[in-house]
């Protein structure tokens, strides 16, 4: 993924490494169960960081279209996803904290 770019899918990592790099900087590494994509999917703004694998990865992706039919409660659970890396400088260190 790139940064600043449109988000129109979250991905969940089954397996393998990333690397979110922001700002040329690394910020973050990735494993088995992270999402990547969330934020610019659901709150519909720019992709925040570059994600580039580290490893061979198993993917699961998911579009704009299958997040709109989850339930509420799934997608309140992505949300506090985003609220905790936001709160930990992970996701969106440059962000808002809204």
């Amino acid at each position: 993924m790139k940064e600043g770019d449109y988000a129109v899918e979250l991905i969940a990592i089954e397996e393998g490494t990333a690397d979110v790099i922001q700002g040329g900087e690394k910020i973050a590494t990735l494993k088995e169960g992270d999402l990547i994509g969330e934020m610019g999917l659901l709150e519909r703004r720019p992709r925040t960081a570059d994600v580039i694998a580290s490893s061979p990865m198993r993917l699961i992706k998911l579009t704009h279209w299958e997040i709109r039919r989850m339930s509420d409660d799934t997608v309140a659970r992505i949300k506090a996803t985003i609220d905790e890396r936001r709160k930990a400088g992970v996701s969106d260190p440059g962000g808002d904290s809204e």
